[in-house]
């Protein structure tokens, strides 16, 4: 009994000083590493970084009254050609422009001027040139969800530009010119919505000036926007006014366009550049019979 007892307290312990032994010489395995799931925190800062990834989403002759902002500073210089045969004249438009702009997430507030150069080529072959009106924006985007977004705001035109040139009506990449040293409103309603990656734009204002309602009217303007990879937005919009006088000229009542354009990203550190080249197709007698224009614009500045 007791040599039985001996013999298995020696078989024991020979079996642990073999298993230290092997343990020194190989080691011990080691338990797999276990990863904790991202912390929230983390998770938002990646969808943070992916959203500042994604290609910018404005419209060109929209852009005050789109239903989108903004993210810092956004500065933008360009410039369009727009040309009109009609009655035998032959009549061309340039309209160079700068457009300044801050905003945040649910807020943006802008302000735009353009020089504008008319030459008819009829009888009289009168060349004129102006500045336009001073554009001044503010709006608010309350409601966004991933289908969404509705908002509202104001333009007021301050009466800086000179006299209208009866012809550049056609070409609508602005709103009619002042008359009389009038100042303009136009409060606007605006709403995106989201099919996939492609956003579909629209707004609708009334704009009516003091004094003399002879160009107050409706404007409204629809486009589509459809990234193509991350750094190419195809955009096309219908731009539209709609006189609501009756004792102004049938001519100019109805001035409706189509602007099909492009913008080209161009990242640069924490802010971005967009090369945006833009044409121009008269939908109606009363717009321009065709233009092309670029422009260019700093974005992200301070966002």
């Amino acid at each position: 009994m007791k040599r039985g007892l001996s013999s298995l307290i020696m078989t024991g312990a020979l079996c642990t000083a073999a298993s230290a032994a092997f343990a020194g010489a190989y080691g011990t395995a080691e338990e797999p590493e276990s990863r904790p799931a991202p912390a929230p925190a983390m998770r938002e800062e990646r969808r943070a970084e992916v959203e500042q990834e994604a290609p910018v989403l404005r419209r060109w002759e929209g852009f005050a009254t789109d239903a989108e902002t903004a993210r810092g500073l956004w500065i933008e210089v360009g410039s369009m050609y727009g040309q009109e045969e009609d009655f035998g004249s032959d009549d061309e438009f340039i309209d160079t422009e700068l457009r300044l702009a801050f905003g945040m997430e649910m807020f943006e507030a802008g302000a735009e001027i353009s020089y504008q150069y008319s030459n008819s080529e009829d009888l009289t072959g009168d060349d004129e040139d102006d500045f336009s009106d001073l554009d001044v924006w503010a709006k608010v985007i309350p409601l966004r969800t991933d289908f969404m977004t509705l908002g509202g705001g104001v333009v007021v035109m301050f009466p800086t530009g000179g006299r209208p040139f009866d012809a550049s009506q056609r070409l609508p990449v602005h709103t009619f010119a002042n008359h009389d040293d009038e100042y303009g409103f136009d409060p606007f309603v605006t709403a995106g919505f989201a099919a996939g990656p492609v956003q579909i734009r629209t707004s609708i204002g009334y704009i009516l000036y003091t004094g003399n309602n002879d160009s107050d009217g409706i404007d409204y303007n629809a486009a589509i926007l459809a990234p193509i990879g991350d750094m190419v937005v195809i955009r096309g919009e219908v731009q539209g006014y709609h006189l609501t006088d009756d004792n102004h000229s049938d001519e100019f009542d109805d001035p409706v366009a189509f602007l099909p354009g492009v913008d080209i990203r161009v990242p640069m550190g924490g802010s971005e550049l967009l090369i945006r080249p833009t044409g121009l197709v008269g939908l109606d007698d009363e717009a321009s019979d065709w233009g092309a224009g670029i422009s260019f614009a700093f974005t992200g500045i301070g966002g």
